[in-house]
């Protein structure tokens, strides 16, 4: 029994190589991370299949995949044209170290050396159709497009020369738009398809629009998945050591014809509405197959039954999809986490330094020149960086600290870590924050510092709050938690007070999963709070002070760091969520939208919150919103009508009169980054259906 490896084998065209392979009696080894591709696409019962998950960029992983191999098929790659244009890095990471690493992993048992290149080598080639002996090209060094097509060029190179000591035959294969079940969505046939099934899902009729890029009368040579996985089996089978074969089908169809041709598979009737081509785009591309039908290549399934197969996978696909989700909840929040915080963390864990380093330098350095301050220190979590601000200003047992009594019960604990008193201050019921002149109204001799809280990602008046700290000599903490990314007066929020707390919770509008952030103008206060973070060491193994370990980790610094490169555009879109909220619901009688004092220029939306007319029922509305798919939150009730500050202090309901109100009446909706416009429209139409219901 031969025994071959796949890398990549769970993706489209491997998973089906694998399949096929096994079929024919081999053992079949699969390596991959299941970025793109899914171990479901492998029948994990087989016993000629051994699943083995690594990463082609760790020379270790690749290593312990490739004893006793006698045939490698190198398929391995980050495929989908967003890929090219937005990640061209990631695409030549693993095209280029991924290949020199299976290359030089190959042992002296590796008899056949296979490698998936691509039709896109060719780029725009002047003959139609195309033989293997056309020169691959890479037209424009400087568009990321071709970092796909540039990279499979060089893995070329790399298999016919790099490590000539090995004597292993070397085998190329370009496929040529190949097509099929379970393919992905970035590819043209399943774009189609996905477009007219969502079409006819929205406009509800038999006769569709659908834009598409181009003109419609570009070309391509489409190959069933099958076909071409027999044509690169038939082509190892029958190769000479650095042969190169050309996989697909040699005849042409325009997009157009493409289209209408899906359309008739899904009876319906379709017209196209022309766009522009994205730069690097082919108009023709059709292969000369010759050579590997000299082997005995013939394809087997035609155009329209290729595509029947694919159609009906699809849409059953979604089929399943759309009753799914049509039973899930709209979520109250989800994180905005792409592969790049994926990608992070895996090369810091295989960096071998996995606490505080230069990851978190790194971070901090970026929060510093993102908000303009001078100083950010980062930590484990939100609470951490309050109980540090409070201790770098010497608050200890006896002293008070003016609190809101609308905040997460953090910003009271850390005043009880340092035996001291937090002294609950009601919110004004119009901007759900707490006024200077009212935090006035509870200073004592014994008040050593004031918290601000922003609460649902709204800044207070840092101006007024300033003056309010130099006519008392009181020092502000702002509990900006919920704030990073609003703009005060047309500025970041992150250096108005003497000294910011950011949370990076998992449902903040960027997060580490846990962390939190201090920043601060003040040399001394930044000098004391790292102090703190750190166990109380000045320098390592001096300890000037009781501290903490409030580390902040290199693993979750990674995640931070490219959170925090897409932070504007969360607050671009987490703002155009909450203009459409407020554009429906602004005018009607028992709902009253956020209100945002001119001094804010712009808010970070962390929760979108309407607060309802006193004649509904808010419990009653959230049960009409869970019921039909939509979630909710009912924020956090007033500090002191916690069990434990009741216990501690003696607090009853009807002591904070206005927080309890407002607490009561107030019911925030799904905000995040995401949300489609069927999502966002469902909340809505849920809301305005419910609330009339909902009355007491």
């Amino acid at each position: 029994m031969t025994k071959i490896l796949v890398t990549g084998g769970t993706g489209f065209i491997g998973s089906n190589l694998v399949r096929i392979l096994s079929e024919r009696g081999h053992f079949v080894r699969v390596f991959d991370n299941n970025f793109r591709g899914s171990i479901e696409n492998i029948n994990k019962n087989n016993p000629n299949i051994e699943l083995f998950e690594g990463d082609i960029r760790n020379l270790s992983d690749v290593k312990k995949a490739f004893y006793d191999i006698h045939t490698i098929y190198h398929l391995a790659f980050i495929n989908g044209t967003r890929n090219f244009y937005e990640k061209p890095d990631l695409v030549l990471d693993v095209g280029l170290k991924g290949h020199l690493n299976v290359m030089d992993a190959a042992t002296s048992s590796v008899k056949n050396f296979v490698y998936a290149s691509s039709s896109e080598v060719y780029q725009t080639p002047d003959h139609i159709p195309t033989t293997e002996k056309v020169s691959g090209i890479v037209p424009d060094v400087f568009n990321p497009r071709y970092s796909y097509g540039g990279t499979k060029l060089m893995g070329e190179l790399l298999t016919l020369h790099y490590a000539p000591q090995k004597k292993m035959k070397r085998i190329i294969f370009r496929p040529h738009n190949i097509y099929g079940p379970c393919m992905g969505f970035d590819h043209v046939i399943p774009e189609i398809i996905v477009k007219i099934l969502k079409s006819s899902k929205k406009q509800n009729s038999k006769k569709l629009t659908i834009n598409i890029q181009g003109t419609g009368n570009e070309t391509r040579s489409f190959c069933y998945v099958d076909d071409a996985v027999n044509g690169i089996i038939l082509s190892v089978e029958h190769s000479q050591n650095k042969d190169i074969f050309n996989v697909g089908r040699q005849d042409e169809i325009t997009i157009q014809h493409l289209i209408s041709e899906i359309a008739h598979i899904m009876e319906v009737d379709v017209t196209i509405v022309p766009g522009k081509l994205t730069k690097g785009s082919t108009i023709r591309r059709c292969p000369d197959i010759s050579k590997l039908s000299s082997k005995g290549f013939k394809p087997q399934i035609n155009i329209k039954e290729g595509l029947k197969r694919t159609v009906t996978w699809y849409s059953n696909y979604f089929k399943k999809i759309w009753r799914y989700k049509s039973m899930e909840f709209i979520p109250i929040a989800k994180p905005f986490i792409d592969i790049e915080e994926a990608d992070a963390v895996y090369k810091q864990v295989k960096s071998g330094w996995i606490s505080m380093g230069k990851r978190v330098k790194q971070f901090e350095s970026m929060v510093q020149d993102y908000l303009s301050v001078k100083h950010a220190i980062a930590f484990s979590n939100g609470t951490a960086t309050l109980h540090a601000a409070l201790l770098a200003l010497n608050v200890k047992p006896g002293d008070e600290v003016l609190v809101p009594s609308l905040s997460y019960i953090s910003s009271a604990n850390a005043v009880l870590f340092c035996g001291a008193k937090p002294v609950f201050v009601e919110e004004n019921e119009k901007t759900f924050l707490v006024a200077p002149d009212t935090f006035e109204k509870k200073i004592s001799p014994k008040t050593k510092a004031i918290m601000s809280v922003d609460l649902k990602g709204m800044p207070v008046d840092f101006d007024a709050m300033n003056l309010l700290s130099e006519k008392h000599g009181i020092p502000i903490i702002s509990d900006s938690a919920e704030s990073l990314g609003a703009k005060y007066k047309n500025n970041l929020v992150g250096n108005q007070a003497l000294i910011h707390s950011f949370s990076l919770f998992a449902n903040k509008n960027i997060t580490t999963g846990e962390g939190g952030i201090i920043t601060t103008n003040d040399d001394e206060i930044a000098k004391t709070c790292q102090c703190i973070r750190n166990q109380g060491q000045s320098e390592r193994y001096v300890h000037v002070m009781i501290g903490h370990n409030y580390r902040m980790t290199d693993i979750v610094a990674s995640i931070g760091i490219p959170q925090l490169k897409r932070v504007e555009f969360i607050m671009h879109e987490k703002n155009k969520l909450a203009t459409k909220y407020n554009q429906a619901f602004l005018n009607h009688p028992l709902i009253q939208t956020p209100y945002v004092p001119e001094y804010v220029s712009r808010h970070s939306w962390y929760m979108y919150c309407l607060m309802l007319d006193d004649s509904i029922n808010r419990d009653h509305l959230a049960k009409f919103m869970v019921d039909n798919g939509v979630d909710y939150r009912l924020s956090f009730p007033p500090i002191p009508l916690q069990p434990i500050y009741r216990k501690m202090y003696g607090y009853k309901e009807g002591g904070f009169p206005g927080s309890e109100r407002i607490f009561n009446q107030f019911i925030d909706i799904p905000c995040w980054v995401g949300m489609s416009d069927d999502q966002v429209q469902h909340v809505i139409d849920t809301i305005l259906n419910s609330v009339e219901k909902s009355k007491h």
